[in-house]
């Protein structure tokens, strides 16, 4: 696959316009907009406009969840209560690959609030799945298709900061050491200032590149995804895939993988998590059931 094309490959943006419920006043909910390009550059995806940050919003806070399979578990209403915009991480669909059952959770996800930032991950067929699946589900509408994309920078967080969303990625080795690996169901905080010691330096330089790389695995290119890092410096990586739910700040970037809210396997629990994103800090609430 040749140099990342945001057009082609990736959603930048995907914001909700109006205000924040949450420190302003309240805002109508308006469903994602994306600015579809053609045809061919759809089939792998699309880009939303960047979006303007609301000044009077200090704090947003959003629900994350990811690998669904095409299930929509009633205990998100309540988890999700009161968010002002919901991420998915992939794997929307069912066994069966179908953009119905991806639809289906989608659909219900909304009526919580936007679904503003989500990818596709590899049983989504109907989308073309990760690298290495080529095409797309016959049957599937190309215009439901290119909402799915293989990565996602939400921008215009608070503190000027932005988050990327791809399926399967992981956590840097060091980062399983960290003092602050939250595996339990308790809420956490995580200042974001990064560490400037020459420490903390090559701490925040290798963060960037163990993520740079696990974008490039997913896209095939090396110099797309270092400059996709750059560009963006995301303080906020999500993804999903393991079903393991699992949440680090390390090298000034907060790792989020919400695990499963879909069908129970593997005798692991459900989970999702809410995270509420201010200028200094961020604060994670990790649900499971």
């Amino acid at each position: 696959m040749g140099v990342i094309d945001p057009t082609a490959e990736g959603m930048v943006g995907g914001k909700r316009t109006g205000e924040r419920r949450r420190g302003c006043s309240e805002g109508s909910k308006k469903q994602r907009l994306l600015a579809h390009g053609n045809t061919e550059v759809a089939s792998q995806g699309s880009e939303g406009p960047p979006s303007v940050s609301n000044p009077c919003c200090s704090c947003i806070k959003v629900g994350i969840v990811s690998d669904t399979h095409g299930s929509f578990d009633e205990r998100l209403k309540d988890v999700f209560r009161g968010v002002d915009e919901i991420w998915h991480g992939g794997d929307h669909a069912g066994r069966n690959g179908s953009y119905e059952s991806a639809g289906n959770v989608l659909k219900e996800l909304n009526k919580i609030a936007p679904v503003t930032c989500m990818v596709r991950g590899n049983v989504d067929k109907f989308a073309g799945g990760l690298r290495g699946q080529k095409g797309f589900s016959a049957n599937t509408p190309p215009e439901f298709a290119r909402d799915f994309p293989l990565y996602a920078v939400r921008q215009d967080l608070p503190g000027a900061s932005s988050a990327l969303l791809f399926h399967i990625c992981g956590f840097p080795e060091e980062a399983g050491k960290a003092d602050q690996c939250v595996k339990s169901c308790t809420t956490h905080s995580f200042h974001r200032k990064r560490d400037k010691s020459i420490e903390g330096l090559e701490e925040s330089s290798a963060t960037d590149a163990f993520v740079a790389g696990k974008l490039q695995e997913l896209t095939g290119d090396e110099d797309g995804a270092r400059r996709i890092i750059k560009q963006y410096t995301p303080e906020v990586v999500v993804f999903g895939h393991s079903h393991q739910a699992r949440i680090s700040h390390y090298g000034g970037v907060l790792f989020i993988n919400p695990g499963s809210a879909g069908p129970r396997r593997f005798s692991l629990p459900k989970s999702a998590c809410v995270l509420e994103i201010y200028p200094e800090m961020f604060v994670v609430q990790l649900y499971k059931w």
